[in-house]
């Protein structure tokens, strides 16, 4: 893997600013920054699983080593930046779209038009 400068990642420079808030909060303060940090780091794997795939590792071999189910990498891959924009219409990036990708990047063509992204499903509260 290449060594990359932090300020390419901003997901993962998000999550360190709200994991030192919720470090500094008062007890019982922390559950905000905490969740915060906690989509700031999904959002930080996905964009680390797009670049692995870049660079030649197996959807199953990324799965594995982010601990996920290897079902849940499409999709996840279809929020990020590297990879969104060869998603299909449902919404998940395939070997295919992979591939595409990967090969894109060899001969330095841009990606294509990017779709619509695809938010991912999140817990709402009710209001009463």
């Amino acid at each position: 893997m290449t060594n990359r400068r932090r300020t390419e990642r901003p997901h993962l420079d998000a999550a360190r600013a709200a994991l030192e808030e919720a470090s500094r909060a008062a007890p019982g303060e922390a559950v905000g920054p905490l969740s915060r940090a906690r989509g700031l780091l999904d959002a930080a794997l996905d964009e680390a699983m797009a670049e692995a795939l870049l660079a030649g590792a197996s959807m199953r071999s990324v799965a594995d080593e982010a601990g996920v189910a290897p079902n849940t990498v499409p999709p996840r891959l279809a929020r990020t930046e590297a990879l969104g924009a060869y998603a299909n219409r449902e919404g998940r990036v395939s070997a295919e779209g992979v591939a595409r990708a990967r090969y894109d990047r060899e001969r330095g063509t841009p990606p294509p038009a990017a779709r619509p992204s695809v938010e991912p499903l999140r817990f709402r509260a009710r209001r009463s």
